[in-house]
């Protein structure tokens, strides 16, 4: 289930890795469950999402915490973050689904306005797909574009991303088996190689 996400080992060594306010998470959907655990654990978290349907689902849904919750492109949000200016940042299956030739900007925007030693956590698949599918969760269409595990791990210890761990997961998902990759890295310190 989603709740079984604020379980995982990974993302237990994401919160603990968080240095300083506050945390982002880039495709927060309904908010629940990373935005309301980091909610409760009283971190100073801003959830940002693409979608209006989910922004007014998430602010329905905890309405304490409905400023936390916006609208917003992820890539077009980081490019306006100032640098070393977040503590953490998450994006949980989202990333997959922004247009696969601007994930290294997105990675280098995120590397930007990450504080040294910042961790960054983020779900991808195992293998090169781009492709659309129809009537996916009450959406007309769904795009997917993502890279491999492989290349992401490559391109982020390339952009200076240091990497901490990662963790793959069969996920149940329409009653198919999904395979999917828990990405753990952090900002590495300017004297660090």
């Amino acid at each position: 289930t989603d709740q079984t996400r604020t379980q995982l080992a990974i993302y237990k060594e994401f919160k603990k890795r968080i240095t300083g306010r506050p945390v982002l998470e880039l495709g927060f959907g309904d908010g629940s469950p990373i935005g309301i655990d980091m909610l409760e654990s009283g971190f100073d978290y801003t959830g940002i999402d693409i979608s209006e349907i989910q922004v007014k689902l998430a602010r329905s849904k905890f309405p304490k915490y409905e400023d936390q919750y916006q609208q917003a492109e992820m890539l077009e949000y980081c490019r306006k973050q100032e640098e070393n200016s977040i503590g953490g940042i998450i994006s949980m299956f989202a990333i997959f689904h922004l247009p696969r030739h601007y994930h290294v900007e997105l990675f280098t925007e995120i590397r930007k306005i990450l504080k040294p030693g910042g961790s960054f956590l983020f779900t991808c698949h195992p293998s090169n797909w781009e492709g659309v599918k129809e009537n996916w969760l009450k959406a007309p269409k769904m795009y997917w574009s993502n890279f491999s595990n492989h290349w992401y791990d490559l391109t982020l210890r390339e952009l200076g991303f240091k990497f901490i761990m990662n963790f793959r997961q069969v996920i149940v998902f329409n009653k198919q088996d999904e395979i999917q990759y828990f990405m753990l890295y952090q900002k590495m310190e300017e004297h660090e190689d």
